[in-house]
């Protein structure tokens, strides 16, 4: 790592081009200066931590994202615990990924985007030419999965995930921090060391909790589901595994 002469310089500040060019020491107070270096020092194992959230095809976007809201968050002034509050801006960030992934992918089927929809889906399609078609075939198909069926089916056959790193985004986007995975999991099974059967598995606060497990059935279920739901319509032609 280089620096300037100058003892309040920052470092890294070239590499920095949310900054839009301009020297970061110029637009930060001198309490936030330390924090700031902190950030600059810990990029590498930051955005390590980024790739764990949103895997290493998203960590580019996401911890640019994350970097600008802390840095100007620092130039408002020194915030409490440096490395506490860049997590929590990342997970933020990976969070908001997610939710945006969902959206579009959610936008895309129901717009009929064939080109994810014949990659993703196990039936045959049919004729490209008929776009129009398509649009109300996909929205009908697409219509019998639940919220969360979707997500998970689109998170694991679209981009990619393994079913622990779908679940990890499911519970993020749906609010859920690893204490509370981690807790409502020791809940279930203390239950069921009383004999009790856990048919849905929730936290404290009575929100679904996701594991990978749970993700795989749930992608199977979607694809039954379609499977089931395109036999009895006339368009599409199931596939065979």
């Amino acid at each position: 790592m280089t620096k300037s002469t100058r003892g309040d310089s920052v470092p890294h500040q070239r590499r920095f081009r949310v900054l839009g060019g301009r020297a970061a020491e110029a637009e930060l107070p001198p309490e936030s200066r330390k924090q700031w270096c902190w950030i600059c020092d810990q990029e590498i194992r930051l955005l390590r931590h980024t790739a764990s959230l949103v895997g290493e095809d998203n960590e580019g976007v996401v911890f640019n994202l994350a970097r600008e809201a802390i840095f100007n968050q620092l130039k408002k002034g020194r915030v409490r615990t440096i490395s506490g509050f860049a997590r929590q801006v990342i997970l933020n960030k990976a969070r908001d990924h997610w939710r945006r992934t969902a959206t579009r992918y959610q936008y895309e089927f129901a717009a009929g985007d064939t080109a994810n929809l014949e990659a993703a889906l196990p039936v045959d399609l049919g004729a490209a030419d008929r776009a129009a078609e398509m649009k109300d075939y996909a929205a009908a198909l697409l219509s019998c999965l639940s919220s969360s069926e979707l997500t998970a089916f689109v998170l694991i056959e679209l981009d990619d995930l393994s079913s622990d790193e779908a679940a990890r985004a499911i519970n993020e986007m749906n609010g859920l921090k690893e204490e509370d995975v981690l807790q409502a999991l020791a809940a279930a099974k203390e239950a069921k060391k009383r004999g009790e059967r856990i048919t849905v598995l929730k936290d404290a606060q009575g929100r679904r909790v996701m594991t990978a497990e749970n993700a795989r059935q749930t992608v199977h279920r979607a694809r039954t589901k379609l499977k089931e739901r395109a036999e009895r319509m006339p368009m599409g032609i199931p596939a065979t595994d």
